[in-house]
């Protein structure tokens, strides 16, 4: 059969086609997006510093508009800047995200964090998205505190070396110089701070401290009862009782600890009830903006004074108190009283000095050492979402969750953050920051797996068993770690596969012919030194021609990267080669 293709027929027949196809009442199925703003915030929330860091924000349309479309900004005034002030979005750019930069002036005032609004209004000819809004919390961290000046006159064993920080609609400037904060140990003697200076320029009606306190006899996790009484010309008017627990935010504007501007008095006394706090500190902090410690005092001369007694335990336990002693410049994230004991809960110990008792003394350590820095950093100048090096060596970031700032951590199976509560310690050899929660370091495993020259090592680990073994937080090895380029060095010797290696019955032994049990810095090693390993042989240190092991069957191998240390040990890395116990013959 034949067919005869004619031109005319054919284009007779698409348009009789396309003429049905447009009358035709049919509608073709389509999806149409909604019309909208969305916004996404850099790093989860954006956290700004008022006068300092800024933060961004992108802003994109969800649909194609039918005209452009301009998104206006409504801010609370004096309180945040953005650019650009204005963004505009067309039909060809509509769905290409505009980043928008949004920051804090400096307004003279103390208000201490606080979360504003940022507002977005579009306005266009195009009625779905013509009057939309969008909107986001934007948290400022307030580079202003009251550094009130006083007269510590407490008596007998109290003696208050923290001071007061104001925030958030004070005293106003009319009250300046007014005493601010009297603490009365019970039934012991009474002491004030006195002749306080400094309030001008705190605004507003509310008077709000953020308060931690530390010290002897208090009951974990208890309620202490305080007695509030304003003094009018040294007559009292008001008296109430409030409670409140060792730390949180203590609200003079609460009904029953009402203080506001409009009453006139001298001093604010706070009893501490039937407690009996033995010489330990009250002190009240602006929501995070510093205590105003005696700056005369050292790290650990504060840490003492404070009540960190098991902060200080573990820093005489391990012999690290004479470091923040001596001068010089640090910084500490220092773990309070409470986050102890509940590192100790969650390891297994009775109670805080169970735990530092019988912890290994150089785990205790490395635990401490990861909570310092090598100079001093108030907050406001921590950059957040950075790796910071520690003490130790490891690093963290610092982040934001909701209005908090905190350190989260992971450290083989333990995962946490730690919120910091406390800011800005000032003293002699540096600063204090309080946090609620000890801070792990990584595990031996952690460090491993986060360096890519050790993925074949790392792959035998797990592939051995000896993960769990080397992920214990509170195990003690050195590790002496072969590269890649260690073990391709070694298939090549002995004629085998990767494959062929992780297969071998004998990989277990192989790798622990690698691990010592107990800490070996490259400072103890030394010329014809006998190391154990847990495999049950020997090998030696050879320093004559660089650092290098000699192993069970003669061969020399090459020690590289030394001292890199972890919560549960040390690791030096082997460059060019495997180490080979003298059983079995062979991998």
């Amino acid at each position: 059969m034949s067919f005869k293709f004619n031109l005319r027929t054919v284009l007779t027949a698409v348009a009789v086609v396309a003429a049905a196809l447009a009358a035709a009442p049919y509608a073709f199925a389509q999806t149409i997006d909604a019309a909208g703003i969305t916004i996404t915030e850099t790093d989860t929330n954006t956290l700004i510093y008022e006068a300092g860091n800024a933060d961004t924000f992108s802003v994109v349309l969800d649909e194609m508009p039918s005209d452009d479309v301009t998104i206006d900004f409504t801010l609370s005034a004096g309180q945040l800047g953005v650019s650009p002030t204005q963004l505009t979005f067309t039909m060809s750019d509509w769905d290409q995200p505009q980043e928008v930069v949004v920051f804090a002036p400096n307004d003279g005032l103390v208000e201490g964090q606080q979360a504003n609004p940022v507002d977005l209004t579009a306005s266009s000819s195009d009625g779905n998205y013509d009057g939309l809004t969008a909107s986001l919390d934007v948290y400022i961290r307030d580079n202003l505190a009251v550094n009130a000046s006083f007269e510590d006159t407490i008596s007998g064993e109290w003696n208050l070396i923290g001071g007061a920080s104001v925030f958030d609609a004070g005293l106003g400037v009319a009250q300046e110089g007014t005493d601010v904060l009297l603490i009365n140990g019970g039934s012991g003697p009474r002491g004030a701070i006195q002749n306080v200076t400094g309030l001008a320029g705190v605004s507003g009606d509310v008077v709000t401290f953020d308060y931690y306190i530390a010290g002897q006899n208090i009951p974990s996790g208890g309620v202490i009862a305080a007695q509030i009484t304003t003094f009018d010309a040294g007559s009292p008017v008001d008296t109430e009782l409030c409670q409140f627990g060792t730390r949180g935010t203590f609200n003079f504007s609460q009904d029953t600890c009402a203080l506001t501007a409009t009453a006139a008095f001298d001093e604010v006394e706070v009893g501490i009830g039937q407690q009996n706090l033995g010489g330990g500190l009250l002190a009240f902090d602006g929501l995070g903006l510093g205590v105003n410690a005696d700056t005369s005092l050292t790290i650990a001369e504060i840490a003492v004074a404070n009540g960190f007694d098991n902060l200080v335990a573990a820093l005489n336990e391990t012999g690290l108190t004479p470091i923040f002693g001596d001068p010089g410049s640090y910084t500490v994230f220092a773990p309070d009283d409470q986050a102890f004991e509940d590192l100790a809960t969650a390891l297994g110990f009775s109670d805080a000095a169970d735990l530092v008792a019988n912890v290994d003394e150089d785990v205790l350590a490395r635990i401490l050492r990861y909570h310092v820095l090598g100079s001093e950093v108030l907050l406001r100048d921590v950059p957040l979402n950075t790796d910071i090096t520690t003490d130790l060596g490891r690093t963290f970031q610092v982040t934001t969750s909701g209005p908090d700032i905190v350190i989260p951590f992971t450290s083989g199976n333990v995962s946490g953050q730690a919120t910091i509560v406390l800011t800005d310690i000032v003293a002699s050899n540096g600063v204090i920051h309080v946090v609620d929660t000890v801070l792990l370091p990584p595990t031996i495993v952690d460090v491993a797996a986060a360096t890519p020259d050790l993925s074949i090592l790392v792959t035998a680990v797990v592939t051995a068993g000896l993960d769990t073994v080397l992920n214990d937080n509170l195990a003690d090895f050195t590790v002496f770690a072969p590269t890649d380029t260690a073990f391709a060095n070694l298939l090549a010797e002995f004629g085998i596969t990767q494959q062929q290696l992780l297969n071998a019955p004998q990989l277990d032994n192989v790798l622990l012919y690698h691990v010592v049990d107990g800490t070996v810095l490259s400072s103890d090693l030394s010329d014809d030194l006998v190391v154990p390993t847990l495999e049950g042989e020997d090998f030696t240190i050879q320093l004559d021609s660089g650092t290098q092991i000699e192993d069970a069957r003669g061969r020399f191998v090459t020690i590289g990267t030394t001292d890199i240390e972890t919560i549960n040990g040390v690791v030096h890395l082997l460059t060019d080669n495997v180490l080979v116990p003298q059983n079995p013959n062979q991998p």
